[in-house]
């Protein structure tokens, strides 16, 4: 327990002292981090800490409240893998709460950058950090970036995007590729090639040859964290 807050109560006369539950300390809990290889994904409770002060943000923000102090680790407490912010960093909003949200995102970004971005130096990290330093940037753009998704959430993401900024010229000349006979072109010596083609549903054309490549990519990069991550244990 840790206290936060001291007052006199005159209906009872006692002074009352309010304490918030945490069992282990935040600079503890960014210590025991593990380091994030390149090609890796940021750790699942890294996503909920940063989505977690963001949605606080947004909270105290509708009551027209602000947080100081979120560049500062003992403005921080963990219960579990769950943070909390201290209540006594709670301060009355301005009139411009866009403003008090910038000053919020550039504080956190600023923890963000010197505390954990050496242990998670995730490319994807250091453009949402970057991202956060931009006044018109909100707290729903930043939990909607792919940096706080699932895997599969992201990549949806990123295909959406690739698609949409197709011209319909450019779609057209992609679909009418002569893909026909790809099926025939994959090596009979690649085993695991062959069972995700006997296993999996395929057309033999653009789209068939599409979604074959991406599934054999996700299987050999998911393949590859494994034994990344087994070489590290080890």
């Amino acid at each position: 327990m840790k206290p936060i807050f001291l007052t006199y109560n005159k209906k009872i006369q006692k002074i009352v002292v309010g304490f918030t539950r945490y069992n282990k300390k935040f600079d503890s809990w960014i210590n025991s981090q593990q380091i994030v290889q390149p090609d890796g994904y940021l750790p699942s409770e890294g996503v909920s800490m940063i989505s977690d002060v963001l949605r606080a943000m947004s909270e105290v923000s509708k009551n027209s409240c602000k947080f100081v102090g979120l560049e500062n680790m003992s403005s921080y407490v963990m219960l579990d893998n769950r943070i909390r912010i201290l209540p006594f960093n709670i301060r009355r909003g301005s009139a411009d709460k866009d403003a008090d949200i910038a000053d919020q995102l550039l504080a956190f970004s600023d923890l963000l950058l010197k505390k954990l971005y050496p242990k998670w130096k995730d490319v994807d990290l250091m453009e949402f950090i970057s991202l956060m330093h931009e006044p018109d940037t909100t707290i729903d753009q930043l939990l909607e970036h792919p940096l706080l998704l699932l895997p599969q959430k992201r990549e949806l993401v990123y295909r959406k995007s690739w698609i949409r900024d197709l011209s319909n010229d450019q779609e057209d000349l992609i679909v009418s590729i002569a893909y026909n006979g790809w099926k025939s072109k994959i090596p009979v010596d690649e085993d695991v090639l062959q069972f995700m083609l006997k296993t999996g549903y395929y057309d033999d054309d653009f789209n068939g040859a599409f979604k074959f490549s991406h599934d054999t990519s996700s299987h050999y990069m998911a393949r590859a964290r494994q034994l990344n991550k087994v070489r590290i244990s080890n």
